[in-house]
């Protein structure tokens, strides 16, 4: 751990790379905060999103005597269990999963919590309070409040040493699905389940990481999966990109790590879905999230407008300072009618499109916008440096790494696959459509004059710490 905090008090971009290599020997919770760090940071880098990927499939277990290490937790059900494996064919960040088998013949999984994770949790969660703390201290950028991550990641780390909610989770996630053609949750048996151990049924699929090894070794996977399990691999991943994201434009509570080893290819195009230890308690900005999908819809069809798309994404990533310039719109705007003003809203659009015309004609740039890494663009060319001194809001940031994480999946195995990906924003769309009345139930944004200022005012200063001349474009001749 020294050497990662070394790395991170010497240079801040070999913490974010170099500490990866690393993952494997830190371990659980180690992971989930660099995990945060890195999708916030490269949100758009699918190579580098990969390598993260790779960490979930190759964690080491712990070396456990399961039936000991199980009644040191107080657990009492072997009466259960006919059978009960004693190594682990799963190993996660927090937990590690064995194969069972029920009295009553069914073929189960039991997860248990790593004992290195209960033993050194409070410790490890202390160590990095002080790393959130030294790298704030680094980031001159300051487009992402380590404090804040840490604040999500202390109390989602903290429950997930008790597995209750995250049984719960799965069964509401069970009952929900338990009739649904296509998409499969395993059944967890809540009588056999504890505060420190999980029990669920076992799907037996192939797991999309495994899918892109095969892949990797020269067997196209979409003609694997029609001859091995008569299923059509567009479709599965066409099933999980809409329950995906219209369980979020709905607002609802979704499994916020659909990452290939979550999710199993099964046989007549069904899919299944598994481990709800990361749920994202989404933000309440759905407006917003619906407009983002507008924005995504006409850039599948190649109408995008960089100005308009940079435009619904500050209001849906930044949703206080998007509302605190529509406030300051109000109250700065011209007293007379016949006297034009520019607003902020508008400088703030009109700048991003100088932006992006000014990056456009860079290869690096125009290689990205190919590739349909547009998030990218705007993060890292347009908000070059966080130009615009902007900071996230975690929930919203949750939900985009989730997205981000399905739409690598579907550019891993084919990066021309945009049918996929356009055909589930467009059928996603229409269902927001079909239940606007739900969506219009979300109670809008409202800032006094005063918090605004003081928003707008911390804004202000960032943007002129970061890119004077921008900040004198935007906001200069405005204030006037």
């Amino acid at each position: 751990m020294s050497k990662v905090v070394a790395l991170l008090l010497n240079n801040e971009r070999m913490f974010l790379r170099g500490s990866l290599a690393k993952l494997d020997q830190l371990g659980g919770v180690y992971i989930k905060f660099l995990q945060i760090v890195v999708l916030n940071s490269q949100v758009a880098n699918r190579d580098e999103f990969q390598g993260m990927l790779a960490v979930y499939e190759h964690s080491k277990p712990d070396k456990v005597d399961l039936r000991q290490h199980l009644l040191s937790q107080g657990y009492r059900r072997f009466d259960a269990f006919s059978e009960l494996d004693t190594v682990p064919f799963a190993t996660g960040s927090f937990g590690q999963v064995y194969h069972a088998k029920l009295v009553t013949g069914e073929n189960v999984i039991v997860k248990i919590l790593r004992p290195s994770v209960i033993r050194y949790l409070k410790y490890d969660l202390r160590l990095l309070n002080f790393m959130s703390w030294a790298y704030s201290m680094l980031d001159r950028e300051k487009m992402i409040n380590f404090r804040v991550i840490y604040s999500e990641l202390r109390k989602t780390s903290i429950g997930e040493t008790s597995y209750l909610r995250e049984a719960q989770m799965a069964d509401s996630y069970y009952q929900a699905y338990k009739d649904h053609p296509k998409m499969v949750i395993p059944k967890t048996y809540m009588d056999l389940s504890t505060d420190k151990v999980i029990v669920q049924d076992f799907i037996d699929g192939l797991s999309a990481a495994k899918l892109l090894d095969i892949k990797a070794s020269g067997v196209d996977p979409v003609a694997y999966m029609r001859e091995h399990y008569n299923s059509n691999l567009y479709d599965q991943l066409y099933t999980v990109g809409f329950e995906l994201l219209s369980k979020a434009v709905m607002g609802e509570y979704l499994q916020a790590d659909p990452h290939p080893g979550n999710i199993l290819l099964l046989a007549n195009d069904k899919v299944a879905l598994i481990d709800f230890g990361m749920i994202a308690a989404l933000s309440e900005n759905r407006i917003a999230f619906y407009e983002m999908l507008l924005q995504y819809q006409d850039y599948y069809a190649n109408n995008l407008a960089i100005e308009n798309f940079t435009l619904a994404a500050l209001k849906y990533l930044v949703p206080e300072l998007y509302a605190a310039i529509e406030e300051a719109d109000k109250l700065l705007g011209p007293t007379r009618p016949s006297v034009k003003q520019v607003t902020l809203k508008e400088r703030f659009r009109l700048a991003t499109n100088s932006m992006a015309q000014e990056t456009y004609t860079a290869p690096v740039i125009e290689s990205m916008l190919a590739n349909k890494q547009i998030m990218k663009v705007l993060f890292f060319a347009i908000n070059r440096g966080n130009r615009f001194g902007l900071t996230f809001d975690l929930k919203s940031v949750m939900l985009l790494k989730a997205s981000q994480t399905y739409l690598s999946l579907v550019g891993q195995f084919d990066h021309n696959a945009e049918h996929v990906i356009g055909r589930v924003i467009d059928d996603v769309i229409t269902f927001a459509q079909d239940n606007m009345d739900r969506l219009l139930t979300e109670e809008p944004i409202r800032l006094d004059p005063g918090r605004a200022l003081e928003i707008l005012s911390t804004w202000f200063d960032k943007m002129a710490r970061n890119d004077p001349r921008l900040m004198n474009q935007l906001v200069g001749a405005y204030l006037k």
